[in-house]
């Protein structure tokens, strides 16, 4: 119902306003196109909702400005632990109903995320996100090339296919 999701809406803006100390943007801070750098190496912010149990997390790694070369190598990166990422944490583990990676871009910035939505507790989530790309770092340095290139193709191929619908 509308009441109940402003309700929501000003439970999370108590929130921040109180465990963050966020405010409100001054009229000469508020520009169309905005993002942060996030400086901190990590920032975790919970909150309690009693109505449901299930808990999500978002791990970003802010990988800095968008330019046609970082952009595909991020890509290359999505592209080569999507699959092993969903069947790490999806199928193996059993961490929870959604689990996503993949890029985010956002005002000129850009990074790689992983999003787990789950019954478990985010730190416990953020420990095993952690755990999985430390091994897919692993993975990465023992690749061989062929399998290298095998990914280097694929997505050459993705980019190079006629857009199928009008936004990017």
């Amino acid at each position: 119902t509308p009441q109940y999701a402003r309700d929501v809406y000003n439970g999370v803006v108590d929130k921040l306003r109180a465990d963050c100390g966020s405010r409100a943007l001054l009229p000469s801070q508020l520009y169309k196109d905005r993002e942060v750098e996030l400086r901190d190496t990590c920032s975790v912010y919970t909150t309690t909702n009693s109505v449901h149990r299930s808990s999500c997390i978002e791990n970003y790694y802010q990988c800095g400005l968008q330019d046609t070369r970082h952009n595909m190598l991020l890509e290359l990166i999505s592209q080569m632990i999507n699959e092993s990422c969903y069947n790490q944490l999806r199928t193996k583990e059993q961490l929870g109903y959604i689990v996503f990676s993949g890029v985010r871009r956002s005002n000129g910035a850009q990074g790689l995320r992983v999003i787990v939505q789950s019954d478990r507790h985010p730190q416990y989530l953020d420990e095993r996100i952690e755990s999985y790309l430390s091994g897919a770092v692993t993975t990465f340095e023992e690749m061989k090339e062929t399998e290298f290139k095998q990914h280097v193709e694929a997505l050459a191929h993705k980019r190079l296919e006629k857009p199928k619908k009008l936004s990017v």
